[in-house]
């Protein structure tokens, strides 16, 4: 991800670099509202060292928001989103990871099937085709199946990928 100080804007690892903090604190700053963001990993520049240095300054002379009133706060929040996401699976808007995974898996499968007839059904309607040919198609198919076998790995990795960019999902 390259930063674009052309349009006055930078990415989360720029300002986490900057302030000194991870990109997971960064996230949770503008969640919590104190950083403001343009769109998917951009956020203006100005905006957020002046939002920055307001927090350290609130944080510093105790304006900062006492633990016990911080804590219902994110409570609350928790409750509500939790609430919305019970709502948005009802609606069938959102399914539950598990259920996504099995999906993929079963179509996964399907897909690995059909791969796995391709080098006999190419020998039996192209018979002057070497066999060094199909070993070769073989090989890359193989290949292939061991790419789908990973799904769940790669379903995880992907999730986890898009929930440290954004912080969290967000219906579009």
């Amino acid at each position: 991800m390259s930063d674009n100080p052309t349009d006055g804007t930078q990415s989360a690892e720029f300002f986490a670099k900057l302030f000194g903090i991870t990109r997971s604190n960064f996230y949770q700053l503008v969640e919590r509202g104190i950083l403001p963001r343009v769109e998917r990993n951009k956020f203006p520049v100005v905006g957020c060292i002046k939002n920055y240095i307001q927090f350290l300054k609130d944080k510093n002379s105790g304006k900062a928001s006492t633990p016990i009133s911080e804590q219902k706060l994110r409570l609350t929040i928790a409750q509500a989103e939790r609430i919305e996401l019970q709502n948005q699976i009802s609606s069938a808007k959102l399914i539950p990871i598990e259920l996504l995974t099995t999906i993929l898996a079963e179509i996964s499968g399907q897909v690995a099937g059909v791969l796995d007839t391709i080098p006999s059904k190419i020998k039996r309607k192209h018979t002057h085709i070497d066999n060094q040919v199909i070993d070769s198609v073989r090989h890359q198919i193989i290949k292939a199946m061991n790419q789908i076998s990973n799904i769940d790995e790669i379903t995880d990795r992907v999730i986890e990928d898009y929930i440290l960019e954004n912080g969290k999902f967000e219906e579009d």
